[in-house]
């Protein structure tokens, strides 16, 4: 269980949301449940972001699309959390370009449709830690941003020249040493403020978000 975005106290969310998990939706706009055999998550997932039929009536093209979506992921971060933002931006822009020099096309749809394909960025990640970890209230170790692709939580770790406190740190490190689906990824502030997004940092695949897609997909795809 994950909980992100705009969120003050991610043990209120925990709450709400019950401890059945059959019941609880995989993925909305501030949680995802993720388990090994759990699907990559995409821009084009349904549940962080819902369209109406008149939404979708008026971003009737590809490139208004995705900035709404842009405009949604970018929402959900605060406003003071400027390296999130920052490392957000730089992502998204580097998405769209790879649809115009790498994606394919044809007469079904166009290269910049893939856009949607891309991973869904997670921002302000609060991870739940098992009962074992503290016993009393629901502990949560957090990262900047996270990715699910490949049965594997990529969490992304802005670093900060301040010294991290301690029960934070003490969370987070044991999150690395006992999550056996985590990558972590520590990225120097600077080389996220440089505004190029820093693929090199990530697995050789991550670039090329389409591979073994058959077709592009929307997002928030409506139910069949």
């Amino acid at each position: 269980m994950i909980v992100f975005g705009l969120v003050n106290d991610p043990a209120f969310v925990l709450d709400e949301l019950g401890q059945e998990d059959e019941t609880i939706p995989p993925l909305s706009n501030r949680h995802a449940i993720l388990r090994p055999e759990t699907a990559d998550l995409r821009i084009s997932n349904t549940g962080w972001i819902n369209l109406s039929f008149d939404q979708r009536m008026s971003l009737d093209n590809t490139p208004d699309l995705f900035r709404y979506c842009r405009a949604r992921i970018l929402g959900s971060v605060s406003e003071f959390a400027l390296p999130v933002r920052q490392f957000l931006d730089t992502y998204l822009d580097f998405v769209w370009a790879q649809t115009k020099i790498l994606c394919p096309e044809n007469d079904l749809y166009g290269a910049e449709d893939w856009a949607f394909s891309a991973w869904l960025p997670l921002p302000q990640v609060h991870v739940l830690l098992p009962p074992e970890y503290e016993d009393g209230s629901p502990q949560f170790a957090e990262v900047d941003i996270a990715f699910w692709q490949d049965g594997r939580l990529r969490a992304v770790l802005i670093e900060d020249s301040r010294t991290p406190i301690g029960s934070k740190r003490r969370r987070l490190d044991y999150l690395v040493k006992h999550h056996p689906n985590l990558e972590l990824i520590s990225l120097p502030r600077d080389q996220v403020s440089d505004g190029q997004f820093p693929v090199e940092a990530f697995p050789k695949g991550f670039a090329q978000y389409w591979k073994g897609l058959p077709l592009p997909i929307g997002p928030a795809p409506p139910d069949l």
